[in-house]
């Protein structure tokens, strides 16, 4: 291999390696949602329990309009917490609480569920009940009378830390090939 290939190789695969290790975490932009609370009452159009955030489709009973709501965390971190796709139940009516877009309308980061029980899915420990009273907190659960609520924001679990230890490798490894390739050249220079 000649050595003007091997010159614009290794800063190709270190820009491919930057650029890889950074939108390894792009979607997770702090912008999308503003910090304005929103209450919204209806029924349960459809569950979609994908990653990396489970959505709900909801229709408003006040207004008719359909609202997409983004639960925080993955399907591995609610399912963690007791909370999984049968939580909810098509055409059940519900209380949601949340955190509106900035970007788009009808659209919500949600906090907290009012289930048709009585029982509040609080998805934020930081947060405190919307519609019921809290008693106690105890060992990372806020619990309540018909509070139940997880801790998933603050929780990395396994695939997390693999995701954040894969992207530092890959920073680490386009840091060896960046100053390899700047020593090569200081060499050449002289």
């Amino acid at each position: 291999m000649n050595i003007m290939k091997i010159k614009i190789i290794k800063p190709l695969i270190s820009l491919f390696a930057i650029l890889l290790s950074s939108l390894s975490f792009a979607h997770h932009s702090s912008t999308e949602f503003t910090n304005v609370r929103a209450t919204v009452e209806g029924q349960l159009i459809q569950v979609a329990w994908r990653n990396p955030h489970p959505s709900l489709t909801f229709q408003s009973s006040s207004t008719e309009e359909l609202w997409s709501l983004q639960l925080p965390g993955t399907i591995e971190s609610l399912s963690a917490t007791g909370i999984t796709a049968d939580s909810f139940i098509i055409g059940q009516s519900l209380n949601i609480a949340g955190l509106l877009s900035g970007r788009s309308d009808n659209f919500l980061q949600v906090t907290n569920i009012l289930l048709p029980d009585g029982n509040e899915l609080i998805l934020k420990t930081s947060l405190q009940p919307v519609w019921t009273q809290a008693v106690e907190i105890m060992d990372e659960a806020l619990i309540s009378n018909n509070v139940i609520a997880s801790d998933i924001s603050n929780r990395i679990l396994i695939n997390d830390r693999l995701f954040i230890i894969l992207g530092m490798f890959i920073a680490l490894i386009s840091a060896y090939f960046i100053s390899m390739f700047r020593v090569k050249s200081m060499r050449e220079s002289f």
